[in-house]
């Protein structure tokens, strides 16, 4: 072999070192050639989590080898359909870009039970239903039927108990304690009034004595359990459990009041038989001017107030007011249009607006409102699915989960359809159990499991 050739081959060895050697080394870096762009480039990953774990990826109807949590690689920069199936639970999918040199997570996304009726908890028709602050207990009464009366239902373990049976007076009030371990009866019965108090730790009723000169005509919680508020034909007073002291703070006829931030709300019916919404100082027992109160119709409701803000819904307008102290530089009344239903977040700071065919969320600090959801069929009810971004919807006689997922298509998942309409939802405050009342009694179903783990807190 001569000096040129070995020349030649000790240049040639080197040349393919190094041109395989920086192909490798190219590739190890996640360079791809982009058959479609007609170019070399980085290529991207999808990393996709799900609840319950142990779930099979497809990617371009290619099944992966990993079950998730997963992370899919040297994927080419582009869009890609992907789908994860675990038996027992409905699909989940999902358009999905990937980016050179970027990783695309499909978050912890949450995989739905298949469609079920659930456990049929009261086979009767009529109840009423109150949820507690805390959301840990549903009161229902019964008006009629062997099982009339009213009951306690615990939403985590679905244990039902009867706490008193009807009697002969009309109860007009029924209200949760701000702490929620007691609870209101008022009773009207030809004239004579009954307050009863309830408490569930203890497991007892007790009456309110008040004064005979008392007539009261509507009566609510103060802003701790130790406070009732009684109003009378013209007069409210402030009721001290502890001490038994009875104080005059309004004259004036209410419809309704609530006590909130040191102030008392209340509606006063006006000669054309709207309403008016007046504000009194609990220190100094002062009113207090609003500058734009609002314009309210005939039928208006208070909702549970959370931090410094008390909802107030005109039914007859379905025009939702969020109240908020005017003796504070915040603006004392938030206006918004077309609200039916209202729902609270866990954090106190979102709310989840119903109106017939669409569902709103409502961020307090910002003043946002943004559109989460439109139906073809009427709405009855929607709630926050705990800090997940997933929320549950009755439209007409059937259940739904829903994603808050902007990427592409939101997704929804058919939980429960029965065959009478359904007026309200609870989940336990764990989100793991889901009761429905319907127009025939409730159910309660199970939408996960202890084993499936917990979703951290996701806001998209």
């Amino acid at each position: 072999m001569d000096l040129t050739l070995r020349r030649f081959l000790y240049l040639s060895f080197f040349a393919i070192f190094f041109i395989v050697g920086a192909a490798l080394l190219f590739h190890l870096q996640g360079y791809r050639y982009n058959q479609d762009k007609g170019r070399i480039e980085q290529t991207g990953a999808i990393v996709v989590e799900s609840i319950p774990k142990g779930a099979l990826v497809t990617v371009n109807d290619k099944e992966q080898s990993r079950l998730t949590p997963a992370a899919i690689q040297s994927l080419a920069a582009g869009d890609y359909n992907v789908s994860v199936h675990l038996d027992g639970y409905q699909d989940w999918r999902k358009v999905l870009g990937v980016r050179s040199s970027r990783v695309t997570f499909s978050g912890q996304l949450r995989l739905w039970p298949p469609p079920q009726l659930g456990e049929r908890m009261l086979g009767t028709s009529g109840a009423e239903s109150l949820l507690s602050p805390n959301g840990q207990h549903l009161l229902y009464r019964l008006r009629s039927g062997l099982a009339s009366g009213l009951w306690l239902m615990n939403l985590a373990t679905g244990k039902t108990a009867l706490i008193t049976r009807p009697s002969s007076g009309t109860a007009s009030a029924l209200a949760w304690s701000p702490s929620s371990r007691r609870i209101l009866s008022f009773q009207l019965n030809s004239g004579s009034a009954r307050i009863d108090l309830y408490d569930l730790e203890e497991d007892l009723w007790e009456t309110v004595p008040l004064p005979n000169e008392v007539k009261p005509q509507l009566v609510r919680w103060g802003e701790n359990d130790q406070l009732l508020y009684v109003a009378t034909t013209e007069e409210l007073y402030q009721w001290n459990r502890r001490t038994k002291a009875l104080k005059l703070v309004w004259r004036e006829r209410l419809d309704d009041f609530r006590v909130h931030d040191e102030l008392v709300w209340g509606l006063v019916r006006s000669n054309s038989g709207g309403l008016g919404l007046k504000v009194l100082n609990r220190t100094n027992l002062k009113l207090i001017p609003l500058e734009e109160p609002p314009q309210l119709a005939g039928s208006a409701s208070f909702f549970e107030a959370r931090g410094e803000w008390l909802p107030l819904l005109d039914q007859d307008r379905h025009t939702l007011y969020l109240l908020h102290s005017p003796l504070t530089e915040l603006a004392p009344v938030r206006k918004l249009p077309e609200v039916i239903s209202v729902d609270w977040a866990p954090d106190g700071d979102r709310l989840l607006l119903t109106n017939n065919i669409e569902i709103w969320e409502y961020r307090i600090d910002d003043d946002k409102l943004t559109l989460r959801e439109r139906v073809s069929e009427p709405i009855t009810k929607s709630r926050f699915f705990g800090e997940e971004a997933y929320l549950i919807a009755a439209v007409g006689n059937k259940v739904w989960a829903l994603e808050l997922d902007e990427r592409g298509e939101r997704q929804r998942w058919l939980l429960a359809e029965y065959t009478t309409p359904i007026e309200d939802i609870f989940l336990d405050p764990k989100v793991r159990t889901l009761t429905v009342e319907t127009a025939d009694g409730f159910y309660r179903l199970t939408l996960r499991h202890e084993s499936d783990g917990v979703l951290p807190k996701v806001r998209l």
